[in-house]
């Protein structure tokens, strides 16, 4: 039986906002709330940049999940990529949830579950486009769109405040390869029937044009491994299963044997095969690192992850040389069949620098359409808008000025109304407005070493701290009775000075401020070691603030015997 409606709300009000996935890109997490309960919509993760020490992931803040844990209903999930399932271990260690998806997505959704122990906590149910489920209070219907993993869907949501679209990731591909072309037809009509709010995919907004067809880049790889004279390794995303494809069939042109480098890669080729969504034209061209050993480089392509210069990627390793027998040299090609994902460039362009040292070639899509994003474009976002002809407009998943973009887009293409939200607005919809009604708290959550913590937290930031300005630590002996300094003071330190006849003086410097700071004091001050410490601390970081123009984290010991 529905619960009744939260207080202060109009009956048959519905209520959207995201515990992720906006302003920034990842870790998409929706709510969709009513009278009956609540609905997610992805529970993503979001990789850290190079200055997030130690951290494995983020995932989504999930207390207001645990405010209303009686009114959760299940969640959907639109596909399979890693910033819309990642996080749903984590979800279910907390809540007990039904998971709706497609076939792939519940499969890499299930091996996710089995590695944190959890499979008895699945109750997975399986949909297709054209499928449709009721929920109390909302039907939820699934459509088939074109994205960069197979079995992607958005949605049409049918609730008590209107029909809500939620594109999900998506791109309009005419000449897809494996997979039929998105059902813009079932689009139009959901136009037709009338459409209150659309929630749509803001990712590629700043490109104009379209998105290049995943055909066209099957086609120049298959080409780029048929003409190559030696080894061809190609960097790629390890979920595109339309591109492993397309590996698997050049190969198999070329005469060429695969050998696929990296944990998820081969997991995702398992799995593919397992689907039937890889399928091998010949005998089974995979091989592992040790049987390639004796093949001849013009009969040999290895697959491998790594695109973003990820350190422990297999790329970045075959470059470090710790793959005996692919080691890079004259007559290799190493192809990027990925784009650089913001905030990766230096990452990407070291890796790539490893590569032309040691005597590779680089082709990467700037040379030639090897790659083709999975996101829609201005004009695939102006046809999805004419063709759903929203009341509302709402941007998803994006960094801000995307969803700013996005929103004036919908305001070019005459969309009645536009909302930019951040993460933890609450967008309220009753019969006849719609308004932010308030905001909850949406923090960002680390995971290290499978531990969960505050992404703010004080560890965090002075781990951050310490990596950007050194360590010091120095101590002291002084005389109980006299207050004179027995022995010290002695520093020890850590990421300031390097070793050299510079380093030195200044330390010497700080020891000899450091010693004066302590005579200064009156004996009866010198035998409070607290005070002491504070004297110590206090002058060795002016000493380096004035010497290096940086105040490294001091601290200070003092024993009084």
């Amino acid at each position: 039986m529905p619960l009744p409606p939260p207080p202060n709300r109009p009956p048959g009000t519905v209520r959207f906002h995201t515990l992720g996935g906006l302003g920034e890109v990842g870790m998409n997490c929706a709510v969709l709330e009513t009278d009956a309960g609540i609905l997610l919509i992805d529970c993503g993760v979001n990789f850290p940049e190079t200055d997030h020490y130690g951290i494995d992931v983020h995932i989504p803040d999930f207390s207001f999940l645990e405010q209303h844990r009686d009114r959760l209903l299940g969640l959907i999930v639109t596909h399979g990529h890693q910033d819309h399932i990642g996080a749903i271990p984590w979800l279910l260690r907390e809540f007990d949830l039904p998971i709706w998806s497609s076939r792939l997505a519940l499969t890499m959704i299930r091996e996710s579950l089995v590695e944190h122990e959890l499979d008895g906590r699945a109750r997975l149910h399986r949909v297709e486009a054209g499928d449709v489920v009721d929920f109390p209070d909302v039907e939820v219907e699934f459509i088939h769109i074109n994205h960069s993993i197979p079995e992607c869907l958005a949605l049409a949501l049918r609730t008590p405040a209107g029909l809500f679209v939620h594109t999900a990731d998506f791109k309009i591909d005419h000449t897809p390869f494996g997979e039929p072309s998105i059902d813009l037809p079932r689009f139009a009509e959901l136009g037709d029937e009338g459409v209150r709010c659309l929630f749509s995919d803001s990712t590629n907004v700043e490109r104009d044009g379209f998105t290049g067809s995943e055909q066209t880049a099957r086609e120049h790889l298959i080409d780029t491994v048929r003409n190559a004279t030696g080894r061809v390794f190609v960097a790629m995303f390890s979920s595109n299963l339309f591109r492993v494809q397309a590996l698997i069939d050049a190969a198999h042109l070329s005469g060429r044997r695969i050998v696929p480098l990296g944990w998820s890669l081969n997991r995702n080729i398992r799995i593919g095969r397992e689907l039937g969504l890889l399928k091998l034209p010949g005998k089974d061209p995979f091989l592992s690192v040790e049987d390639a050993k004796g093949l001849p480089p013009e009969r040999l392509l290895v697959l491998a992850t790594g695109s973003q210069g990820e350190p422990r990627a297999a790329l970045t390793r075959v470059a470090r040389g710790d793959f005996r027998g692919l080691d890079l040299g004259e007559g290799d090609l190493v192809v990027f069949s990925a784009r650089i994902i913001p905030g990766n460039e230096r990452s990407v362009h070291a890796l790539q620098d490893d590569i032309i040292r040691a005597g590779a070639r680089i082709l990467t899509a700037r040379e030639r359409p090897i790659h083709v994003s999975g996101h829609a474009c201005r004009e695939e976002q102006k046809l999805m808008l004419r063709l759903v002809r929203p009341e509302i407009l709402v941007p998803v998943h994006g960094d801000h000025r995307f969803l700013v973009s996005h929103a004036a887009l919908g305001a070019l293409c005459d969309v009645p109304e536009q909302h930019v939200l951040d993460n933890g607005d609450v967008l309220e919809f009753t019969e006849d407005s719609c308004a932010v009604v308030g905001h909850h708290a949406a923090r960002r959550v680390v995971v290290e070493n499978g531990t969960v913590g505050d992404a703010d937290s004080l560890a965090l930031r002075e781990r951050a701290r310490l990596a950007r300005l050194g360590y010091c630590v120095i101590w002291a002996v002084v005389d109980g009775e006299t207050g004179e300094l027995e022995e010290g003071p002695v520093l020890q330190t850590r990421g300031i000075v390097d070793e050299g006849d510079a380093g030195e003086q200044v330390l010497q410097e700080a020891r000899d401020a450091a010693r004066a700071a302590v005579e200064a004091l009156t004996p009866d001050r010198r035998r409070r070691k607290d005070e002491v410490a504070e004297a110590l601390r206090l002058t060795v970081r002016r000493t380096f603030r004035k010497q290096l123009q940086r105040k490294p984290l001091v601290e200070s010991i003092v024993y009084v015997v």
